[in-house]
């Protein structure tokens, strides 16, 4: 009797209208498919920034941590806006209590992890940004113990800018006419429905916090990179331009020959190497520690210099392209929650309108798409990242593209591993300077050229001289 008459002073759980067709539609049959996409496209990257060839580069610390943040996002994504869809027309009524601990135990998640993605990616732009605007600041910010303090403090103040959110929400008894029961449903706690902290907080704080500043600093930081960025181009071309450094194939490859042979080394094999403005001197140095220091690797003339800065730059330009991706699909995906903030803070907006709340859902969507797209823009902009990605997936690959800018393709073909691909041939002799010169090394053809066992290879418009110098031991 005592239950009866309690029962009847609790409100009604249907008192809410529910969803409308809209947010179901948003919400039950787009966004679980994006968030089921961006949990495992950031997995990918995880797996990716681990592997030891990554690691390496301080600023994917920066993009490894992002990416188990935006998982997070993700999930408490799901759990505040689709779960509690799914969950309300559920049959099961025990599933249906569940819903409403669900959604106010994930919305204080979503809003410290949503707030730490955030400047994570303001962080990771501010330091590339030193990085290509000034070079000679941005070694103390590239320590290790620098980048692990910015991330242990971007993640507490990421927290403690949220712990009021953890009491914006409460859970109410109602009766569910559905179920003819008790039940649970989601009210506004006192202190959201309190007017000063919904200005002081919400309104001012969070606003200048989640949305000002950061559109301020990445749109700044996106606009010098990108200026910097056209600047190095135009500069380099105009270099090349006046220094005749770069020669047609024809021509560089006449004058590697006769510089080949100018020492009479029998032994010598030459490499033809592009250089469209961009290399990859380490694989050259990491093939000559790997085969044991009797080999000698050399650039010739004057290029050296220009080929290794050249090779910096291609790195930086590399990363930079890709930050400027991923801030730009940041942006892009943000704006529109920008400026419904703005909106709601300077028009009494309804939240029942149906313009309103269509572009409301379509915001949500946009700002998980943010989170679930990255690994497009690193595959696309991160070379490093491409070339890992495929490495992982191809583990017995018998080719391996180092770089794939500019028309740049470098390729290693290591004898001890892939010599049953390639045919030998019994010609041992070369045409160089219009004479026939035998060749003491084993010649194999491999895409109808003549290749030498070990040969590191490299095939564009532009060609520079490398010598590789072989032990006799492996002279036929």
């Amino acid at each position: 009797m005592e239950n009866g008459m309690g029962n009847e002073t609790l409100p009604s759980c249907n008192d809410y209208d529910g969803f409308t067709p809209v947010q179901t539609i948003f919400r039950l049959f787009i966004l679980p498919f994006v968030v089921i996409f961006g949990i495992t496209a950031n997995i990918i990257n995880i797996i990716v920034f681990l592997n030891k060839n990554m690691k390496s580069q301080l600023i994917n610390w920066f993009f490894l941590v992002l990416s188990l943040s935006d998982i997070f996002v993700l999930l408490s994504t799901f759990f505040v806006f689709s779960a509690p869809v799914i969950l309300e027309n559920s049959t099961d009524f025990d599933i249906v209590k569940q819903s409403a601990r669900i959604l106010v135990a994930w919305y204080p998640i979503a809003q410290a992890s949503h707030t730490f993605s955030v400047y994570i990616t303001v962080i990771v732009s501010i330091q590339r940004y030193f990085g290509v605007c000034h070079p000679f600041l941005t070694m103390r910010l590239s320590r290790p113990s620098f980048v692990r303090n910015t991330l242990i403090l971007t993640f507490i103040f990421a927290i403690t800018f949220t712990i009021p959110r953890w009491f914006e929400l409460r859970v109410a008894d109602c009766i569910s006419e559905t179920f003819k029961s008790k039940s649970k449903m989601v009210l506004p706690s006192k202190l959201l429905i309190n007017w000063f902290y919904g200005l002081i907080y919400k309104n001012i704080i969070s606003t200048i916090i989640m949305f000002i500043i950061p559109f301020v600093i990445l749109t700044f930081v996106n606009f010098k990179i990108i200026m910097r960025l056209k600047a190095s181009t135009t500069f380099r071309n105009d270099v090349s331009s006046h220094n005749n450094v770069l020669r047609g194939e024809d021509s560089c490859r006449s004058s590697c020959r006769r510089n080949a042979y100018d020492k009479s080394n029998r032994n010598s094999i030459i490499s033809e190497s592009i250089n469209n403005g961009l290399g990859d001197i380490n694989t050259l140095l990491e093939y000559k520690k790997q085969r044991g220091s009797n080999i000698n690797i050399s650039i010739q003339s004057n290029l050296d210099k220009n080929y290794l800065s050249r090779k910096t730059d291609s790195k930086d330009r590399s990363t930079s392209a890709m930050l400027v991706a991923i801030v730009t699909l940041f942006l892009m995906c943000n704006i529109l929650a920008f400026i419904l903030n703005m909106i709601e803070l300077m028009v009494n907006v309804g939240y029942y309108t149906s313009v309103y709340t269509f572009l409301v859902e379509v915001s949500t969507v946009l700002v998980t798409c943010s989170s679930a797209g990255t690994i497009v823009m690193y595959i696309i902009f991160g070379t490093k990242f491409r070339n890992t990605l495929f490495s992982i997936i191809f583990p017995k690959s018998q080719t391996y593209q180092l770089s794939q800018q500019s028309g740049v393709h470098s390729i290693i073909r290591r004898e001890y591993k892939y010599k049953n691909s390639l045919k030998r041939s019994d010609t041992g002799t070369s045409v160089i300077n219009g004479e026939n010169k035998s060749l003491n090394n084993k010649e194999y053809l491999s895409n109808g050229k003549k290749v030498k066992k070990g040969e590191i290879l490299f095939g564009s418009q532009n060609y520079i001289t490398c010598l590789k110098m072989e032990k006799k031991s492996d002279a036929v």
